[in-house]
C-alpha cells in the first residue's frame, strides 16, 4: 500500500472504509468475511506505514521493513530499534494521530487529516456500559466537554488494552495527550477534576492488543473481539482509608475497617466491583491486588493478600468500588517498609556444659535506630536439615550493655552434628528471622582411668548471598510511619569456640 504513496496513486476508497471503520484490525485481514472491512485494513495499512515514514526516517525505513525477514510486530520493532520505540507505544501514536488534524502537533501527520468516526456523547452520566475492540483496533468516543468536571472509568476483560484521553482546546488551541495507567485487573479512571484541566473536546481512544511475539492471534487464527466496559461522570461514593496491619509474621498486609458511603449516606455493604492495590509512593503499580469483602459481623470491608516481595520503600494502597452507576476511589495512610538488621550474639556454655547462653545480639533499622523492645524476641535451634530440636528460648534486651541477650538454655540432648539458631524479632506489623549455624562435636582425652570428654561449639555466621539458604527472603515493612518492621540482611562474619568438659568418674 504505501507504493502507491509514493506513486500518486488514489488510494480515496480505502481512505473512507479505515475512516469508518477505525476499529479495524491493523494485524489481521478480514480476506472473508466482509469486503468493507478487508478495504479498510488497505487504509490502515496504508496510513500505519504513512506514519511510520514520517515519523521515523522515511521511505529508507519502509525499505528495511519490505527487506527485514521477520514478519508481523517483531519486524517494525526491529528496524525502528534505532529509535527506541516498541510497537504498542508506536501503535498508540498512530491512532492520537488519526483523529488529530494535520501538522498540530507531535502526534499528527504532516499532510494528512482523516475524518475516523467516533461514538458521539454528552458529558452526561453515562451508566456501566460493555463494549468491545478487536485486537490492534481503536474504538474512538467523543465527549462535548461543555460541561465539566469529566471522568472516565475504565475496566478490559482479560486481554491488555491501550486507553488513551486526548484533551483539546481550540481558543487559543492546545493538545493534551493522557495515557489512562490500568491495573493488572485492568481498572482505570481519568478525570479533568483530577488533572486540574479544562477541554472544549475529550476523545478515548481504547484499543486491545497482543505482546510482541504473542500467538493470541495472526492471519489465520484471529482472536474475537476483546470486551471493556465504561462509565462516564459515575456517582461518587467516598471510601475511608481504613487501618492497615501487617500479619503472618510480617508476610501479609491486612486492610481493615473500610466504609463506603455514597451521596444519600447510605453505607455499601455489595458492589459489584471491590478491590484494593498497593501503589509505589509515585502512584505505580506493584502488581500486588486482591478482592475486598464485607464483614457483615463488623460492618466494614477488610482484604488481605501477600507482600513479601516487596523492597523497602514507601506505598500507598488503592482502593476501588463500583456498581453499574457509582464509582468510588480512596487511597490509605502512607505505608513505609525499613530494612532491619540483626548481627547475632556470642555463644557461651556453662554449667558443665549443659547449658548454652547467647550474648551481644544486635537489632537495628536501616535508619540507624536499636530496637529495645518486641513484641516477640526469641530463638530455636534446628538441625542441620532444618528439623526442630525443641529447644527454643527468649531474648531480653540488657538496657546496660545495650544488646539482646539469652540465658541458660538446656542443651545436654542434643548429640554431636550441625545445627543453626533461628533467631525471631517481630513487633505487631513484621517478623524477621535470621539463621547462626553452629556445630557440635565430641572428644576424649585423658586415660582409661581419668578421661575427659571435651564438647566443642563452632559458630560461624556468613555474608548471605543468592546462593545462601541461611537468609530468609521476607522483607522488612512497617505500617504508616509509627512502627519500625523489616528484613534481616547480614552481618559481620566471626567464629567463637566454646569447651564443654564433662569429667568422668573415676574407674577403679
Amino acid at each position: 500500500m504505501f507504493s502507491e504513496y509514493l506513486t500518486g496513486y488514489s488510494i480515496g476508497i480505502h481512505k473512507s472504509y479505515f475512516e469508518s471503520n477505525p476499529d479495524v484490525s491493523l494485524t489481521f485481514w478480514d480476506y472473508a468475511n466482509s469486503q468493507d472491512l478487508l478495504f479498510a485494513n488497505y487504509g490502515a495499512s496504508y496510513f500505519f506505514y504513512c506514519f511510520i515514514a514520517e515519523k521515523y526516517g522515511g521511505a529508507t525505513t519502509i525499505q528495511n521493513l519490505v527487506q527485514n525477514p521477520v514478519n508481523g510486530t517483531a519486524s517494525v520493532e526491529q528496524v525502528l530499534a534505532a529509535y527506541n520505540v516498541d510497537f504498542k507505544e508506536l501503535f498508540r501514536n498512530w491512532t492520537i494521530a488519526n483523529i488529530l488534524p494535520e501538522n498540530i502537533s507531535q502526534y499528527s501527520y504532516e499532510n494528512i487529516t482523516l475524518a475516523m468516526t467516533t461514538k458521539q456523547f454528552g458529558l452526561s452520566s453515562i451508566p456501566r456500559t460493555e463494549d468491545s475492540v478487536t485486537f490492534w483496533g481503536t474504538d474512538y468516543f467523543a465527549f462535548n466537554s461543555n460541561e465539566l468536571p469529566f471522568t472516565f472509568d475504565f475496566q478490559g476483560s482479560n486481554a491488555e488494552f491501550l486507553v488513551t484521553a486526548i484533551f483539546t482546546n481550540t481558543t487559543p488551541f492546545s493538545i493534551k495527550v493522557v495515557p489512562i495507567i490500568l491495573s493488572v485487573d485492568g481498572l482505570g479512571t481519568i478525570s479533568t477534576e483530577t488533572l486540574g484541566i479544562s477541554a472544549e473536546e475529550i476523545t478515548v481512544a481504547i484499543s486491545a492488543y497482543t505482546k510482541s511475539g504473542s500467538a493470541d492471534h495472526d492471519d489465520y487464527h484471529p482472536s474475537p473481539s476483546q470486551t471493556y466496559w465504561y462509565t462516564v461522570n459515575p456517582n461518587v461514593v467516598n471510601v475511608s482509608p481504613g487501618n492497615i496491619t501487617v500479619t503472618d509474621h510480617g508476610e501479609t498486609i491486612s486492610v481493615l475497617n473500610i466504609t463506603v458511603v455514597d451521596i444519600n449516606g447510605y453505607t455499601w455493604d455489595t458492589a459489584d466491583h471491590a478491590s484494593f492495590e498497593i501503589l509505589t509512593q509515585f502512584g505505580g503499580s506493584t502488581g500486588i491486588l486482591s478482592s475486598l469483602i464485607f464483614n457483615s459481623s463488623v460492618g466494614y470491608w477488610e482484604g488481605t493478600t501477600n507482600i513479601s516481595s516487596l523492597e523497602e520503600g514507601t506505598y500507598k494502597i488503592l482502593y476501588r468500588f463500583f456498581n453499574a452507576t457509582s464509582t468510588g476511589i480512596g487511597h490509605s495512610n502512607v505505608i513505609t517498609l525499613i530494612g532491619i538488621t540483626i548481627l547475632p550474639g556470642n555463644l557461651t556454655l556453662s554449667n558443665r556444659g549443659d547449658m548454652l547462653s547467647i550474648w551481644n545480639a544486635t537489632v537495628f533499622d536501616s535508619k540507624g535506630y536499636i530496637w529495645e523492645s518486641a513484641d516477640g524476641a526469641f530463638f530455636e535451634i534446628l538441625t542441620d536439615l532444618g528439623d526442630r530440636t525443641g529447644i527454643n528460648g527468649s531474648f531480653v534486651f540488657n538496657s546496660i550493655s545495650n544488646y539482646w541477650q539469652s540465658y541458660l538454655t538446656n542443651i545436654s540432648s542434643l548429640p554431636e552434628g550441625n545445627y543453626s539458631i533461628k533467631y525471631y524479632f517481630f513487633n505487631k506489623t513484621a517478623n524477621e528471622v535470621y539463621f547462626q549455624e553452629f556445630t557440635l562435636t565430641s572428644t576424649t582425652t585423658g586415660t582409661s582411668d581419668s578421661s575427659t570428654h571435651i564438647t566443642t561449639i563452632t559458630s560461624s555466621t556468613t555474608q548471605p548471598s543468592s546462593s545462601d539458604s541461611i537468609s530468609t527472603s521476607t522483607l522488612p515493612r512497617t505500617d504508616a510511619a509509627t512502627s519500625f518492621i523489616g528484613l534481616i540482611w547480614v552481618v559481620i562474619p566471626f567464629i567463637v569456640q566454646i569447651k564443654r568438659k564433662n569429667n568422668a568418674k573415676e574407674k577403679k
